[in-house]
């Protein structure tokens, strides 16, 4: 077992440990690690199992978890308006508006989240005629960080708050 063991360590070190805890697992052992730094659970490749104020809320794979959560998508930036109706059936966030002077014309630049199944040629099929307005467009790799944060609420639990544990 475990608990937080690159607090401290140095690049190379924690290369080192999360190579041997691998190597350690791959010949059979069972290994409990338990870590604040989500992306070492991510290179580890193993079960995770994410734990609130001593309640255990998700468990899974890494890929699993993502999945469960519906954080995958894509995001995207258009001139003018995203055309609504063609993603219905998806979850669609506008995230902020900025504006922008291509070729000396001002102009209004939306940026988009889209969650749920959609791959990027199917965002440009589905903007038709305005794919012609897509400014830039960026495939959604959810990390544990989002996950977590998307399980636990974001929130800290009441224990923590009011016990003053960290």
């Amino acid at each position: 077992m475990l608990d937080e063991p690159t607090v401290g360590a140095d690049v190379v070190t924690r290369a080192l440990l999360i190579e041997s805890v691998k190597e350690l697992a791959a010949e059979g052992a069972a290994v409990i690690y338990t870590t604040h730094y989500l992306p070492e659970v991510e290179a580890l490749s193993a079960e995770v199992v994410i734990i609130d104020d001593g309640r255990i809320l998700a468990r899974g794979s890494q890929a699993e978890l993502v999945e469960a959560q519906e954080l995958h998508g894509v995001s995207c930036s258009l001139d003018g308006e995203l055309p609504y109706e063609a993603f219905a059936d998806l979850r669609v966030t506008q995230m902020e508006r900025s504006s922008g002077e291509p070729d000396g014309q001002a102009n209004t630049v939306n940026h988009y989240r889209i969650l749920g199944d959609l791959s990027i040629p199917e965002l440009i099929a589905r903007l038709g005629s305005q794919t012609s307005d897509l400014r830039s467009v960026e495939a959604l790799r959810p990390n544990l960080e989002e996950v977590f944060v998307a399980i636990t609420g974001g929130r800290i639990s009441a224990g923590r708050r009011e016990g003053g544990r960290s």
